[in-house]
């Protein structure tokens, strides 16, 4: 079993701490000194760790994605003897699964792409954090078009657009909705034919 130094660990309840505070009332709304009294630690200990509250963030969010991948490359283990089309359809329920399991997580996710309208540097994060995920859905695509040929209605990158932004605001439902979970189930009823639509018309 790895030991955390204590630095790590304090680090670590600031992470868990602003996580919790930012997903219930906002990053704005969330002071540092908030931040610190759900530690039981002075200001000064948060800013030792971190410069700002924007390098906080910075932090958490990196935290985030790095859980994010984390739980796909332990899902995708199960989609070994999956046909491509399959595969697809497990990648794209294990994000809104992701999203129901960590809604917390999501919704930092949601935060990130609320200030690159305004920031550069969150501007930068936020392609990349798109431009990966679209990645996935593309190369999924290409393996489907080689096991069955897809219709050409669209090209395979205006697909994987399309079938980005589905998931993501079935995602941003899921947040922004008291019935999450039935949003989550007409998810998994409806994104096979939904695929099937789209893909092969």
């Amino acid at each position: 079993m790895i030991k955390r130094s204590k630095g790590d660990i304090s680090r670590h309840r600031i992470l868990t701490a602003s996580l919790d505070l930012f997903s219930e009332q906002g990053f704005a709304r969330t002071s540092v000194q908030e931040i610190a009294d759900r530690c039981n630690i002075s200001q000064t200990t948060v800013f030792y760790h971190f410069k700002n509250k924007k390098k906080l963030f910075e932090s958490l969010l990196s935290q985030v994605i790095l859980n994010n991948r984390e739980y796909f490359a332990l899902n995708l283990r199960e989609a070994d003897g999956l046909t491509e089309f399959e595969k697809l359809v497990f990648l794209l329920e294990s994000n809104i699964n992701w999203a129901m399991k960590y809604p917390k997580d999501a919704q930092v996710l949601i935060m990130l792409f609320n200030f690159a309208t305004s920031d550069s540097d969150f501007k930068k994060l936020a392609t990349g954090t798109i431009d990966n995920g679209r990645a996935l859905v593309f190369d999924a695509l290409v393996l489907i078009n080689e096991e069955r040929q897809i219709a050409q209605t669209f090209s395979l990158v205006e697909l994987s657009v399309i079938v980005q932004q589905y998931v993501n605001g079935v995602i941003f439902q899921i947040l922004a909705r008291e019935d999450r979970s039935e949003v989550h189930n007409n998810f998994k009823n409806t994104i096979k034919n939904y695929l099937n639509i789209l893909i092969y018309k």
